[in-house]
């Protein structure tokens, strides 16, 4: 073996041209490769150039000493052959073995696809009701805006009260307070939500008050911003004046909303009349006024 491999390496050494063949075939072929891209394994980019004893194969031993190099394949193929069919070499054993492994891994498969199908169940199951909760509400949805716009609060049958509470921010609400005032319906009444910049005598004069009624009867609430200031500043007004009974008087559509933040707010035993002023509202007024609604709702729930 000794001797085939010296013979060997003699030849590949003639063939490459020896010493001064290698290292003038090293140059042509280093001068030839300037004009071309990197040639792969030839000019690694770490290495000026290769050998001409490695370029031209010589190096590749399986090449050069067939005899060995397969008989060291055969030998290592004989011992990993049997691990791969079966323990001890036994072709049947292996084969039973993978019969067994397909078989686990069968029903790992049947299981899992069991499993995804379940989960599938229960997640479709979900949804299901998901979207029937969704639809239920829609539903209440529409109904409740549709009960909202059509039955609109009406205007209240004469009575006598304690007081008269007018919320501002809608037409005719004042007027109709005035006028109530006026037929003697109550003796006092309390006008929430105005500007702080209007006195009142401005108040008088645009509303055609007369001016003993303003001085006697008529109070100005500048503290509220919203209806629900409106509520808490005719909860104060209420409780200082001992008020037992009063005529809420608002447009139609703001009346529900107006009547549920002040009975949320008045002392324990008041009475409220609720005297709607009629008007002609537009679809979105209905629609934003219907939502200002719920949510007043579900916070008093």
């Amino acid at each position: 073996m000794a001797g085939y491999r010296a013979g060997a390496a003699a030849r590949c050494y003639q063939r490459c041209g020896g010493v001064a063949g290698g290292a003038q075939r090293a140059r042509l072929q280093s001068r030839h490769d300037r004009d071309r891209p990197f040639a792969g394994w030839e000019r690694p980019p770490d290495r000026r150039d290769f050998s001409a004893f490695h370029r031209h194969g010589c190096g590749d031993r399986r090449r050069y000493w067939p005899v060995a190099w397969a008989g060291r394949d055969r030998a290592a193929g004989a011992a990993i052959r049997p691990a791969r069919i079966g323990h001890g070499g036994r072709r049947r054993a292996g084969a039973g073995g993978l019969a067994l492994s397909r078989a686990r891994a069968g029903a790992g498969r049947g299981a899992g696809r069991a499993d995804r199908a379940r989960h599938c169940a229960v997640c479709l199951e979900a949804h299901a009701v998901i979207r029937r909760l969704f639809g239920l509400l829609a539903i209440a949805w529409v109904i409740g805006f549709v009960w909202f716009a059509v039955s609109l609060p009406q205007p209240a049958p004469p009575g006598q009260v304690d007081a008269i509470v007018v919320p501002t921010g809608g037409g005719g609400r004042i007027a109709q307070g005035v006028r109530l005032l006026e037929q003697g319906q109550s003796r006092r009444m309390l006008v929430t939500g105005v500007n702080e910049k209007v006195t009142p005598r401005e108040f008088e004069a645009e509303f055609s008050v007369p001016p003993e009624l303003m001085d006697c009867c008529i109070t100005l609430g500048f503290a509220a911003l919203d209806t629900r200031g409106n509520a808490r500043e005719t909860a104060r007004w209420v409780e200082q004046q001992q008020v037992r009974s009063i005529r809420l008087v608002t447009s139609d559509w703001h009346m529900r909303r107006a009547a549920l933040e002040l009975k949320s707010t008045l002392p324990a035993g008041t009475q409220v009349l609720e005297d709607a002023v009629r008007s002609q509202p537009s679809l979105w007024t209905l629609f934003y006024e219907y939502h200002k609604f719920l949510i007043a709702w579900l916070v008093q729930v």
